[in-house]
Parts: structure tokens; sequence; C-alpha cells
């Protein structure tokens, strides 16, 4: 028996767009939404701290990484 294909995602593939979405919406990261709906909006709401965590971890790793290879004059 074959399984029928919606166009509607499962519930974990719909957090992993509403991550996306909160990605996309948060940062200039290109990413495509195929399935982009007002639950995928509201749910997307949960990630966007996550997503400020990674991109605050990602601009200090930056500046630590800057830290070692330039003195403090520059």
């Amino acid at each position: 028996m074959q399984s029928k294909r919606t166009s509607e995602p499962g519930k974990l593939t719909g957090h992993w767009w509403a991550l996306l979405a909160a990605i996309s919406f948060l940062t200039r990261l290109p990413v495509q939404l195929r399935h982009y709906n007002q639950r995928i909006a509201e749910t997307s709401l949960f990630y966007f701290p996550l997503v400020g965590v990674i991109v605050g971890g990602a601009g200090a790793c930056v500046f630590i990484c800057g830290q070692l290879f330039w003195n403090d004059s520059i």
C-alpha cells in the first residue's frame, strides 16, 4: 500500500520548517521554505531565542578568534 503524500508537513517536520522560518526571518541566510503557512509562522516564534543564541555564539566566536590573531590596539 502506498502512503499518501500531502502538502501539510508532519509534526516533527513542521517544527523543522518553523526553525528554518525563524532562521530566514532573523538572518540574511537564504532559506527555501516549501511549507510556509500560518501555523509554521506561529511555531517559528518559539525558535527565535535559539536562533539568537546561534547568531550570538557565532559572533562571539568571531570576536574571540579576532582577539587571538590581532592585538588590542586595533
